[in-house]
């Protein structure tokens, strides 16, 4: 199975990067890296608690402060307002990367679980 991480090689460089590596043990991913992954999640807490949707979450949209370290939510061309409780209509074809869209957003209504689906992929091959 292969996921979505931060590599340390990278911030060391200072530049901000997600990759696919293959997991090395079953002890889930280095301590960096979940720090990051902790950090963006919260930025999208907040977003969504003062009722914004980013819009176009995906790794290259992720940027990386070395020191101290942590992460940052970038591109935010694609934010939209969207009160809690309340749902959007679909824009298919319209706005964020094809690869990291959830269906609902193409589909149907939807809510900030637009933001939560890219965190979800994986490539199992």
């Amino acid at each position: 199975m292969r996921i979505f991480v931060f590599v340390p090689s990278c911030l060391e460089r200072g530049n901000a990067s997600l990759t696919r590596i293959r997991p090395r043990h079953k002890k889930g991913m280095p301590l960096q890296s979940a720090t990051l992954f902790h950090d963006a999640l919260r930025g999208l807490r907040f977003l969504h608690a003062y009722g914004w949707v980013h819009g176009n979450v995906k790794p290259n949209n992720i940027g990386v402060l070395t020191h101290p370290l942590r992460a940052v939510l970038l591109d935010l061309g694609q934010m939209a307002p969207l009160a809690a409780g309340t749902k959007r209509a679909a824009t298919p074809g319209c706005g964020g990367t094809v690869n990291y869209l959830s269906l609902e957003r193409e589909m149907d209504e939807c809510d900030h679980g637009i933001d939560i689906w890219p965190w979800g992929l994986s490539d199992t091959s």
